[in-house]
């Protein structure tokens, strides 16, 4: 068994609050040969299909600096990070093209309260942050619980054959 949480429904969630912001121009950051990322893309595109947009209208880019200033340059008014590295990497981007959060675009994405020690000191130079990000936090604590709940129950059932598989939902602060 397994407990996880559940990416593909954070990342639409995420999307959805970037639509309620007027924005139409998403781009989805992060390398999505990893599972989990690969699960937040297709939520990023669940919430796209859902508001009408084409997919093919709001690139899917890898963690590079180069590819987000591109996109930048090119009009995305709003961001879907993937991951916390690519956060970084999306707001060095944001900052070479002299660009503000919020004021000139929408960004959100999982985790961002990691935003800490060397790498707030670092964004507080960028001086492209002016407010906090909106972020999907995942429920690191529960999923501990309930992982260790799954164990003892297999310990004391071992003829079970199939362990329970738990998606736990992530939550929203924007």
């Amino acid at each position: 068994g397994f407990v996880v949480s559940d990416g593909r429904a954070g990342a639409r969630q995420g999307t959805e609050y970037l639509l309620s912001r007027g924005c139409r121009r998403l781009a989805f950051i992060g390398d999505t040969g990893l599972p989990v990322l690969k699960e937040r893309l297709a939520g990023f595109e669940d919430a796209l299909s859902a508001a009408g947009i084409p997919r093919d209208s709001c690139p899917h880019l890898p963690s590079e600096e180069g590819a987000i200033e591109g996109a930048l340059r090119g009009g995305v008014d709003g961001i879907f990070m993937g991951s916390l590295r690519a956060a970084m990497k999306v707001l060095r981007a944001v900052a070479a093209c002299g660009k503000r959060i919020p004021r000139d675009l929408a960004l959100t994405g999982f985790d961002q309260p990691h935003f800490s020690g060397s790498a707030a000191n670092e964004l507080g130079a960028l001086g492209a942050l002016e407010a906090p990000l909106p972020y999907l936090e995942q429920a690191r604590q529960e999923m501990g619980v309930r992982a260790a709940e799954l164990l003892f129950d297999l310990l004391e059932t071992p003829s079970r054959r199939t362990p329970p598989q738990l998606r736990l939902a992530p939550t929203f602060h924007g």
